[in-house]
């Protein structure tokens, strides 16, 4: 199967005929669209001449090549129409486009949709039906509504995400982009579902909004509400410093890493006793209860270290398991495609690339049935219509939607 054929049905049936509007580039709000898309839903890229900035990352940045893989897979599926809505006629053109559209998603600035009237107000008062969506870095009011935020900046330092996951007098690492704008597209994924369920009931469309920062802040909801109920938030030791030995990482002779993730103490240490071949250290009252544990934590992870340090992780595979014990390996991403439950899931999917395909896994969940739309490629900047002048060559919305 090429990566143009469909897989069974052509997406849910609740999704075919819906249009969204897609005025949005980078990551989150094209992201949250693509997963519309694999539902069914026929979405049209707005982009301006030079096209969304993902098209050309990271040689924008870096240098190197042009093609962006980043784009290839969040832009699955769509049609690009390239308007200048700088101009009054650009305005037109995608106000024609919205006549028509169930869903209008974006990502721009909500000074720059005030001055060129696409913010929400104006929208929905025109178009009472349409479900409004927005994406931002730190919210729609406030005196930083219109700051810069990419998510390295909002979703990791701004939240406290970055604070929380440094070790006491350690450098802040640079987080690698792309992760908080991924979850945020969840977020407004949902929101978008979830207006279009109430629009089937009222008849009207419903403004929606996400932003970094509210999605950086629900990741670390836990450690806000125990900073809210006891005065203070957990935070991030080294592996040495670790009060829960069986929650930690260990390296093998052979240089690899894997994590125990053995979350009930008392009654998982047993298994890691007789996987390191040493039974007796479960009768040791250094480790006899959670608490001497968290209390003699160095020497047991010292104890660990020097174990899973005398062989290579295939034997560790082996022993573990055999033994019940509760862990994991520290896998590469190719490793992780690899992985024996991806293929066996079928979590993975081919998307268009350099005139081939390329695995990714392409969505966070499936929809049984054989209904969601194998990933067609990505649009060329305006191969749907350039509307430098002129109607949309997109063709219409299809009847009974």
């Amino acid at each position: 199967m090429t990566v143009e054929q469909v897989q069974g049905d052509r997406g849910l049936s609740a999704f075919r005929g819906l249009r969204v509007v897609e005025l949005g580039t980078w990551l989150a709000a094209p992201s949250a669209c693509a997963l519309l898309a694999d539902l069914g839903a026929e979405v049209i890229k707005v982009e301006p001449s030079g096209g969304d900035p993902l098209r050309k990352f990271p040689s924008s940045m870096r240098g190197g090549s042009d093609k962006s893989p980043g784009f290839a897979l969040l832009n699955r599926h769509k049609k690009s129409v390239v308007i200048d809505i700088t101009s009054a006629e650009g305005i037109r053109q995608i106000e024609s486009l919205l006549a028509g559209a169930d869903v209008f998603v974006t990502n721009l600035r909500s000074g720059t949709l005030e001055k060129l009237k696409l913010d929400a107000d104006a929208l929905t008062r025109r178009f009472p039906r349409l479900v409004y969506g927005i994406v931002t870095g730190q919210g729609l009011s406030g005196p930083d509504k219109d700051m810069p935020g990419m998510d390295t900046g909002v979703f990791w330092a701004r939240s406290g995400m970055l604070h929380q996951l440094t070790a006491e007098g350690a450098e802040p690492l640079v987080y690698i982009g792309g992760y908080g704008d991924l979850v945020t597209s969840l977020a407004l994924f949902g929101a978008v579902l979830a207006a279009l369920v109430e629009r089937e009931k009222t008849g009207r469309g419903r403004v929606v909004e996400t932003s970094l920062l509210q999605s950086g802040g629900w990741m670390l909801s836990g450690d806000v509400v125990a900073q809210a109920a006891f005065g203070r938030a957990p935070k991030l030791r080294t592996r040495s410093q670790s009060a829960t030995p069986l929650v930690n990482s260990y390296r093998t002779a052979d240089g690899r890493w894997f994590f125990l993730t053995s979350v009930e103490a008392g009654r998982h240490f047993q298994g890691v006793c007789r996987a390191i071949d040493q039974p007796q250290l479960a009768q040791d009252e250094r480790f006899a209860t959670p608490e001497a544990m968290r209390k003699n934590g160095r020497e047991l992870i010292a104890l660990l270290e020097g174990a899973f340090a005398r062989h290579p992780l295939a034997h560790w595979t082996e022993r573990l398991n055999r033994e019940g014990v509760w862990w994991q390996k520290v896998a590469t991403p190719a490793e992780m495609m690899e992985d024996v439950q991806v293929t066996a899931n079928a979590m993975a999917g081919a998307i268009a690339w350099g005139g081939s395909s390329i695995q990714a896994i392409t969505a966070p969940f499936k929809v049984h049935g054989n209904v969601m739309k194998t990933p067609a490629k990505a649009p060329e900047l305006g191969e749907h219509g350039e509307l430098t002048g002129g109607e949309a060559s997109v063709p219409p919305v299809p009847s009974g939607r």
